[in-house]
């Protein structure tokens, strides 16, 4: 949403605004990622607390 210090190449912004999931909620997103090298993106699901109904880009 906002050009990082280190991008040079900024020509955004690209989203207008934070996305949100299914169920109403902001994704999640860590860079670099705990489970992928570069990020993680994920939902925490209907219940909306991390458990098994979550959708991640990983696994």
């Amino acid at each position: 949403m906002n050009k990082p210090a280190s991008a040079n190449n900024w020509n955004g912004p690209y989203l207008e605004k934070k996305p949100i999931d299914p169920w109403g909620r902001e994704y999640k997103y860590k860079a670099p990622g705990e489970h992928r090298a570069d990020y993680d993106l994920y939902s925490l699901g209907k219940d909306g607390i991390e458990s098994a109904d979550d959708v991640k880009n990983w696994e």
